[in-house]
């Protein structure tokens, strides 16, 4: 397994490829406004499968983009209910 440091950010890289840092996934949650348990049931996987991610096993790859996303997706409802009202239809 190799170790970068980028921005604050811990990247490890395993033989699949990145695996996301515990502490970061955290940070994605709670940009996300979610919580383990949220998160868990938004895709259907056991809160005990999420809860042992960065722990008991490594968080799969594909979360890290899901999460960022899912911000996205958020931040975006925002702004197109911020403009909703300016729009003619």
């Amino acid at each position: 397994m190799i170790l970068i440091c980028f921005d604050k950010i811990v990247y490890y890289f395993n033989y699949i490829g990145v695996v996301l840092d515990r502490d970061y996934f955290k940070v994605l949650l709670e940009k996300a406004g979610l919580s383990k348990k949220d998160f868990a049931s938004k895709l259907d996987i056991s809160y005990s499968t999420v809860n042992g991610w960065g722990s008991t096993q490594n968080i799969p790859y594909w979360v890290q983009s899901w999460l960022e996303n899912y911000i996205k997706a958020k931040n975006l409802d925002v702004i197109v209910d911020t403009l909703r009202p300016y729009i003619e239809d």
